[in-house]
């Protein structure tokens, strides 16, 4: 063991320490009806529960965020997700993509959601419902800076609204900023959630 991974070990260990991967399932499976639960499940995915409504950021959970079939060329996760996509069936309503990266689009993840929650709602950026229905999402909604998106989920009356952001996307060598980039912002008769995911 060299220097380098002796350092690295201790990191990690230090990391583990003060800030441990806690995933609560019975917190996660019964969120409070009439307030918001956010649980952090690793990099830039996360779980909004809003009101019993729950919205499902950027999943992934792959140990590594790379191109279909040559995944290990790209990045290998640093630290496990706090739980598995299995550990949230039927606990997701809705999910945002906020744009193409690997690292918050990641084909595998959204293969395995497609199976546990075949009915979610997809919000994705302008450029992205084709690849989207194609890894086997059925309500897909592409939108552009500013288009807002309703919809009735458990009971409870939201609006999905694109706001600006300023970031890039790029999966492939030649589609560099391609698709939109959008932030989310999310509204009901209650709640005001300004850029719920940013990229």
């Amino acid at each position: 063991m060299n220097s380098f991974d002796l350092l690295h070990l201790l990191y990690k260990f230090q990391l583990e320490a003060k800030l441990p991967i806690v995933f609560d399932k019975n917190k996660v499976s019964n969120p409070p009806a009439d307030n918001i639960q956010v649980t952090w499940l690793g990099h830039a995915t996360v779980l909004f529960q809003i009101e019993g409504v729950n919205v499902l950021a950027d999943p992934v959970f792959s140990d590594y965020c790379g191109p279909q079939g040559v995944s290990r060329l790209g990045y290998k996760r640093y630290r496990k997700p706090a739980c598995e996509i299995r550990d949230l069936e039927g606990l997701i309503d809705v999910v945002i993509i906020s744009h193409d990266h690997y690292d918050h689009l990641d084909y595998p993840s959204v293969k395995e959601i497609t199976k546990v929650a075949p009915e979610a709602q997809w919000y994705v950026g302008e450029g992205l419902a084709e690849w989207m229905t194609s890894s086997g999402c059925k309500n897909v909604t592409e939108r552009r800076w500013w288009q807002g998106s309703k919809l009735t989920v458990r009971d409870k009356d939201l609006t999905f609204t694109c706001v600006p952001t300023q970031h890039w996307c790029q999966r492939g060598i030649m589609d560099m900023n391609k698709v939109g980039v959008p932030s989310t912002s999310l509204y009901n008769h209650n709640i005001y959630h300004p850029a719920i995911i940013t990229a």
